[in-house]
């Protein structure tokens, strides 16, 4: 073999020749006398590749007594070097701690010598260990275990293990390889084990289903869709915080909680598996809400081991509002008649000869704004003495009162009727005619306009009209108060005062009786 033999220690009367894996010993030790003895010890080194049992016979001669040959053998014992290592748990969520055991154990039958462990450690993490044996230093673990006869994985003292918390970046796979030796073993390993760290993310996007602008009253849906990838996501917790403008929630799902005083629905979802999960809860758009208010909340989910880990780190997509806008709509009329005043002519006799104008045309102008509107009707009762006779826009008649039913209003508008005034209509004061406008959507509003009336009459036998005059006239008491005189009275007490008596040939106006 690749023993390299020596004489040890010296003896004068030996020596070794021959190169070596055929080396020779030769003794030359002269005469023996009775118990008298020689003796030669030799020795070689030993490694790994020596390892067999290695017989040894010697040829002893002498001139006076027979040839001997005594043997005898010796066996080089290899050791059995095994390494092993293991993650003590994969995957890991990031946040969590990585940890690997080593443990380093010989088969036999030789003792192994001077046993050594070298493992350098995965990622840029700030890795410990738990055995006196071993140190960590620039992120590389060494071990000196010394001899270690045969042992099981189970028995080794040759142990160690290593561990590191993690953070998300170290999001992805921890390979680590290590190796272990002993003087008389060759390199064994690499023991390989890896741990995946797994960097959950979560996302939050917001939805409502009223795209256009709503009623106060509206009820809104919401929809709050939870994605997580690379999960499970832990420890779930979503917030929708209520902007004022909208009532209290109903219908929420998941278990969710409403707390009035902060205005927030919480949902303690704790663990979600890969994929999206919906939320969704109903509110009312709170009566009063002005035009144009923009209702604006934001949903907001966090989970320990994401990317988001709290309220206050929160990536981009842990939050989405949804906005929902408010219109008020308004609906006002207002009436206008084409004439002011109509005039009665009569004769004589009291007939009517003539009246201008003949017909009145009434204009009813609605306006709306922030619209639509929906069921709009106008309805516009008639005063006594004034006369029906046409309706545009499909106005119609009946029991006094010309009703428009307009149905959905998008625009502003306008309609119109025509009436005549009965010839006994007073002169005491304006005939006010008032229209009201109603819808779904909005309060009943009122527009009016009045005419007045005013008449004469034709002298008899002269074809020309009497002035209208009132049937009295005001006059005022010593006290100052007024008082009502009739018109004749008035003419006689006038004549009277010039100091004769005369007739007054005196027509009142013709009067409502």
């Amino acid at each position: 073999s690749g023993l390299d033999w020596s004489i040890d220690p010296d003896n004068e009367d030996c020596e070794i020749t021959g190169p070596v894996g055929a080396q020779v010993l030769e003794c030359n030790f002269g005469d023996l006398g009775p118990d008298e003895g020689a003796s030669v010890h030799v020795v070689s080194e030993t490694a790994q590749a020596d390892c067999a049992t290695y017989l040894n016979v010697a040829d002893i001669t002498s001139t006076n007594h027979e040839e001997l040959n005594p043997s005898d053998s010796v066996t080089v014992e290899c050791p059995g070097l095994n390494i092993d290592k293991v993650a003590i748990k994969s995957p890991i969520d990031a946040g969590e701690t990585a940890s690997y055991s080593i443990v380093v154990w010989n088969t036999g039958p030789g003792t192994a010598v001077n046993v050594t462990l070298e493992d350098d450690l995965p990622g840029d993490l700030s890795w410990s260990e738990n055995s006196e044996d071993c140190s960590i230093k620039a992120g590389v673990l060494t071990c000196s275990f010394g001899d270690l006869g045969v042992t099981t994985p189970e028995n080794s003292p040759a142990k160690v293990t290593v561990s590191a918390v993690t953070d998300r970046s170290d999001c992805g796979i921890l390979d680590n390889d290590a190796f272990a030796d002993a003087d008389n073993n060759d390199r064994v390993g690499p023991a390989e084990a890896s741990i995946t760290v797994k960097c959950p993310t979560i996302s939050i996007v917001k939805v409502n289903n009223q795209p256009n602008p709503v009623l106060p009253g509206t009820v809104v849906s919401y929809t709050v869709t939870v994605t997580v990838s690379n999960g499970p996501a832990n420890g779930v917790v979503v917030t929708d915080v209520l902007p004022l403008g909208l009532d209290a929630p109903t219908s929420i799902s998941n278990a969710g909680s409403y707390a009035p005083a902060t205005r927030t629905i919480t949902w303690n979802l704790g663990q979600l598996a890969n994929g999206s999960h919906a939320l969704t809860y109903q509110a009312a758009v709170s009566a009063g809400t002005a035009h144009g208010a923009s209702l604006v909340n934001l949903a907001v989910v966090t989970s320990p081991n994401s990317q988001c880990p709290d309220v206050r780190s929160i990536a981009p997509e842990c939050d989405d509002d949804s906005t929902v806008l408010v219109r008020v709509p308004t609906l006002v009329i207002d009436k206008a008649a084409n004439a002011e005043v109509v005039h009665f002519v009569f004769n004589a006799n009291g007939s009517v000869q003539s009246v201008t104008p003949a017909q009145v045309t009434w204009t009813l102008t609605y306006t709306l704004a922030n619209g639509p509107v929906s069921n709009a009707v106008i309805s516009d009762p008639l005063p006594a003495f004034l006369n029906f006779v046409s309706a545009s826009n499909g106005g119609t008649f009946a029991a006094g009162t010309i009703t428009w039913n307009l149905g959905t209003l998008t625009t502003s508008g306008s309609v119109s009727f025509v009436t005549t005034v009965a010839s006994n209509a007073p002169e005491t004061g304006p005939i006010v005619n008032v229209a009201t406008i109603d819808s779904t959507e909005t309060a009943p509003d009122t527009g009016q306009d009045s005419i007045r009336i005013t008449s004469e009459q034709v002298q008899a036998g002269t074809g020309t009209p009497a002035p209208s005059v009132p049937d009295s006239a005001i006059s005022f008491a010593p006290a100052g108060q007024p008082i009502s005189i009739p018109v004749e009275l008035m003419a006689v007490l006038f004549l009277l005062s010039l100091g004769g008596l005369a007739f007054a040939n005196v027509k009142a106006a013709r009067r409502r009786r």
